[in-house]
C-alpha cells in the first residue's frame, strides 16, 4: 500500500530543500555571531573578540558545531518524519523554533545582571512547543539539539557566566526539556499545564543548588526564584506563541482539536439543528473511530474530530439521506442517476463547508476521501433495473480521491460499519463481524486502501475494535412484559 514516504520528490523539492537549509544555517550564524556582542563586557567586546586569532578559531570551531547539528537535524526529520517535511513549511517552524528557543536563552542569562541568570532560562520552552506542534518523539529529539547549541555559543562566546553555570545550563536543557514532554504529552489541559511548570522548576533548583551550594539563605532563595521562573516562564511563553505558530504554519494542534470537536461548534450545531440523523450518525462513528485510532496508536483526537466533520456536506440537502428522513424519500421520484449525484455530492460539498469555517485541511481531506471511489449499490442496482443495456458502474462511485491517510481509511470502514450494522435486525457478535469483515475485504478488493500506509495488522485490529465497540452500542435488552398496572392495583398492593 503506497503512502506519502514513498512519493518521489520533484527537482523543484530539492532546491526549496536546500534553500531552507542554507538560509536557516545563515541565520543560526547570525545568531552566533549576535551572541558574541550581547555576552560580552563593555561596548568594544564585539570587535576586540574577532581581533584575537585564539577566539576567531573559536568561533569558526562554533560555526563547524552549528553547521553539524544543522545537518543532523535536518536529516533526522526527513528520514522520521517525512510526512511531516512535505510541506516546506513545516521544515520552516522546526528550524524557526530553535531560533526563537536559542534566542530567548542567551537573552534571559544576559539582561537579568546576575551571575546565576542562566538558572532562569526557559529551559523546556522548545521541547514543549515541539510536543504540542508536532510529537514526543521529535520533542526530546530537538531539546536535544537546542540544548547542544546553547552550550555550544555559551562556551564560545559568553564571558558573562561562570563556567560551572554553562555546564549545569546543558543537563538542565536536556533534563528539565525531557521531564515536560514527559509530564504534559496528551495533556490539553491549560490549568494542569500551568501547574507543570511548578514541577519543572523543581529539578532546576535541586541541580543548581548541587552544583552552587551557597551558606546564605538571600542566595538560596535568589536562585529558588530563578529556577522557578524557567518553569513558569517556559509554559508561559509556549501558551502565549503556540496559537501564532498554530496561525502562522497551519498547524492543528491538540488545543486546536479540542475546541473544534466542541459539541456547539458551528458547523456541529447545524448539523444537531438541520440533519439529526447525520448528527447521530457521526457521534457513533466518533466512537469507533477514537478506539480504533487508539488501537492502531494514531491521534484520537483527530479521529473525533474527522469523524464529527465527515458527513457535514449532507447539510446542504440533509433530507436526500435515509437517516435524516420521516417516512418520505425523495429519491423515489428521482432516476438513479440524479440520485447519484446528489448522494456523491456530500464528499465535496462537505470539504467545501470545511474550507469555507477556516477548520484544518485534513478535515477537508476525509470529508472527501471518507467514500473512497466506492460505488453506490442502491442506484446502480436501480439503475440496471431501469434498462437492459450496460450500465458504467463508474457513474454510479464516489469521485474519490482514495484515502491517504490511516485516519481516513479509519473513518471509511467506521462510517460503513455504523451504518450497515444500524440496519441489521440480528446484531449477534458472529453477525456484526460478518458484517465488518465483509465491509473491510470489499474495500480491499475495490483497492481503496492503495493510497495509504495502512497494514493488514492493523485493518485486522480495527474489525476487533468496531466489532467490539458496536455489540456495546448495539446490546440486546430484555423485552418487557406488555403489563398494563392500574392505579387501582398500585392502592391494593
Amino acid at each position: 500500500m503506497q503512502s506519502l514516504k514513498d512519493t518521489p520528490l520533484k527537482t523543484n523539492d530539492y532546491v526549496k530543500r536546500i534553500l531552507i537549509f542554507l538560509i536557516h544555517t545563515i541565520i543560526l550564524a547570525g545568531i552566533c555571531t549576535l551572541a558574541v556582542a550581547v555576552n560580552g563586557n563593555g561596548k568594544n567586546s564585539f570587535s576586540s573578540y574577532f581581533s584575537n586569532a585564539s577566539t576567531i578559531k573559536k568561533f569558526i570551531d562554533l560555526i563547524a558545531g552549528l553547521l553539524l547539528l544543522v545537518t543532523v537535524t535536518y536529516l533526522y526529520f526527513s528520514k522520521e518524519c517525512h510526512e511531516f517535511m512535505v510541506k516546506q513549511k513545516n521544515a520552516n517552524m522546526i528550524f524557526i523554533i530553535v531560533e526563537v528557543t536559542v534566542i530567548i536563552e542567551l537573552c534571559m542569562a544576559r539582561y537579568l545582571r546576575y551571575s546565576y541568570a542562566v538558572y532562569a532560562r526557559p529551559f523546556a520552552f522548545g521541547a514543549l512547543m515541539t510536543l504540542y506542534l508536532i510529537d514526543r518523539r521529535s520533542a526530546l529529539f530537538l531539546n536535544t539539539v537546542i540544548s547542544v547549541l546553547v552550550f555550544l555559543i555559551d562556551t564560545f562566546t559568553v564571558s558573562g557566566i561562570i563556567s560551572t553555570g554553562v555546564y549545569c545550563g546543558l543537563i538542565l536543557n536536556i533534563v528539565c526539556g525531557g521531564i515536560s514532554v514527559y509530564l504534559l504529552s496528551g495533556v490539553t489541559s491549560r490549568v494542569k499545564i500551568f501547574l507543570t511548570g511548578f514541577v519543572i522548576c523543581l529539578p532546576t533548583f535541586v541541580l543548581a543548588l548541587g552544583i552552587n551550594y551557597m551558606t546564605s539563605w538571600g542566595d538560596n532563595l535568589k536562585l529558588a526564584l530563578y529556577c522557578l521562573a524557567s518553569g513558569l516562564g517556559s509554559v508561559i511563553l509556549m501558551t502565549v506563541l503556540l496559537p501564532i505558530f498554530e496561525s502562522v504554519f497551519n498547524i492543528v494542534t491538540d488545543f486546536r482539536l479540542a475546541e473544534i470537536t466542541n459539541t456547539n461548534a458551528k458547523l456541529i450545531t447545524e448539523l444537531r439543528n438541520n440533519a439529526p440523523g447525520t448528527y447521530n450518525h457521526s457521534l457513533t462513528v466518533a466512537t469507533l473511530a477514537e478506539a480504533c485510532a487508539s488501537a492502531i496508536g494514531e491521534n484520537v483526537l483527530k479521529a473525533r474530530a474527522a469523524a464529527y466533520y465527515h458527513d457535514v456536506g449532507k447539510l446542504k440537502q440533509p433530507d436526500y439521506y435515509t437517516e435524516n428522513q420521516q417516512g418520505y424519500n425523495p429519491h423515489d421520484e428521482l432516476s438513479p442517476e440524479l440520485s447519484t449525484d446528489i448522494i456523491r455530492s456530500h464528499a465535496r460539498g462537505g470539504a467545501e463547508f470545511i474550507k469555507e469555517n477556516n477548520l484544518p485541511d485534513f478535515l477537508a481531506d476525509v470529508a472527501m476521501e471518507h467514500h473512497g471511489t466506492m460505488p453506490i449499490k442502491y442506484f446502480y442496482a436501480k439503475a440496471k433495473k431501469l434498462t437492459e443495456k450496460n450500465v458504467d458502474i463508474k457513474q454510479f462511485s464516489y469521485f474519490g480521491p482514495k484515502p491517504r491517510t490511516k485516519i481516513s481509511a479509519i473513518i471509511m470502514i467506521c462510517d460503513a460499519s455504523e451504518a450497515k450494522v444500524r440496519t441489521m435486525t440480528d446484531r449477534s457478535f458472529e453477525k456484526v463481524n460478518k458484517a465488518v469483515s465483509e465491509i473491510i475485504e470489499e474495500r480491499m478488493d475495490l483497492e481503496q486502501f492503495t493510497d495509504c500506509d495502512i497494514t493488514f495488522k492493523e485493518l485486522d485490529l480495527i474489525r476487533i475494535t468496531i466489532v467490539n465497540c458496536l455489540a456495546g452500542v448495539y446490546h440486546s435488552r430484555l423485552k418487557y412484559p406488555k403489563l398494563k398496572i392500574s392505579k387501582h392495583q398500585e392502592d391494593e398492593n
